[in-house]
């Protein structure tokens, strides 16, 4: 099933997010999980599971391919 939106946030958006130890993260969506409200992140070195959407402030909406560097 595919998914839309959740909180303003689609598939491939670039986020950033505060992780609980108060780091700064930024990635792009590479799931989303309506019922729970929340996504997934893939950063650059690490793969964040089921943070929440709410928390999660879009940087950027691509509308083709785009290429993270030095964020």
């Amino acid at each position: 099933v595919e998914h839309k939106e959740i909180c303003g946030l689609t598939h491939r958006d670039v986020v950033s997010y505060i992780t609980p130890k108060k780091e700064k993260i930024v990635g792009y969506i590479t799931a989303m999980y309506p019922d729970k409200k929340q996504v997934n992140i893939q950063t650059e070195s690490k793969h964040w599971k089921r943070v929440n959407a709410k928390k999660c402030k879009l940087i950027n909406h691509p509308n083709n391919i785009m290429w993270l560097c030095n964020l």
